[in-house]
């Protein structure tokens, strides 16, 4: 890596088209400090890939960016649309069993 690895502290905004994921994976891997060479070299994908995926210009598999996110050392995580996450990545407003009804009143 070229630079010391910075924290993540922003809250997630949904990733709701190829681009936005695109950028976020960017913001990933500058805040951590990586080039886009560091990361293919931890990642095993190709760096034009890894450019045309950040750029959005590509709809990458499932499994290509689970390897970019992990080559980073973070976690995907998802949640129900419209849910204000916070740092924990939980709504910060309603008790853990309020959370678990609202998610699944959210499923049905």
């Amino acid at each position: 890596m070229s630079k010391p690895q910075k924290e993540i502290e922003r809250r997630p905004e949904p990733l709701r088209s190829g681009e936005s994921l695109g950028e976020w994976l960017r913001q990933c891997r500058r805040d951590r400090g990586m080039t886009q060479d560091d990361l293919s070299s931890r990642s095993g994908i190709t760096k034009p890939q890894i450019s045309r995926i950040e750029g959005g210009i590509v709809d990458a598999r499932l499994s290509t960016i689970l390897t970019l996110v992990a080559a980073m050392d973070l976690d995907l995580v998802g949640g129900p649309r419209g849910m204000h996450l916070g740092s924990a990545g939980q709504d910060e407003s309603l008790s853990s069993n309020e959370r678990r009804r609202k998610h699944m009143k959210d499923l049905f």
